[in-house]
């Protein structure tokens, strides 16, 4: 929406791209935490999200923010087969933070610290044997014997 002087003030910049190669988890942990810093730095707002082979994020704030930042985007070599989905004056935010899904961030929060981040292994899931008081079918269950 134009302000006072005729200029468009803010803008949402959305696409959805393929990933140009597998990335490793502690890269796409940088990623993230590079552009959460970045975007609360200059007051933009939307979502990230990765499916594992495809981003899509949809990004709000100024022009001035915004049109450096779909430039970067655009060139970036991580991103093939760019489609943009929007680019456009928006007369409001409709998102009020920026947030992201699919880097595994939830489960590795903790790590977003640590100085090994780029060591970073996925353990497989163990299934957890019953343990004292646990209900099976609505029966309690022996406690576990090692």
């Amino acid at each position: 929406m134009p302000n006072g002087s005729g200029a468009i003030s803010l803008v949402e910049f959305s696409y959805a791209s393929e990933a140009t190669s597998e990335l490793p988890p502690s890269a796409l942990l940088r990623l993230e935490a590079q552009a959460r810093r970045f975007n609360l730095e200059h007051g933009l707002t939307g979502e990230l999200r990765f499916d594992g082979r495809s981003f899509t994020q949809v990004l709000e704030g100024c022009w001035s923010a915004i049109m450096p930042l779909s430039a970067r985007i655009l060139t970036d070599r991580r991103h093939g087969s760019i489609s943009i989905t929007a680019f456009r004056p928006i007369p409001a935010r409709r998102f009020t933070t920026w947030s992201s899904a699919g880097f595994g961030v939830g489960e590795v929060a903790a790590l977003r610290s640590a100085s090994a981040a780029g060591n970073l292994r996925f353990l497989p899931l163990v299934p957890r044997l019953p343990l004292e008081g646990d209900t099976e079918n609505g029966r309690e269950t022996a406690r576990a014997t090692t």
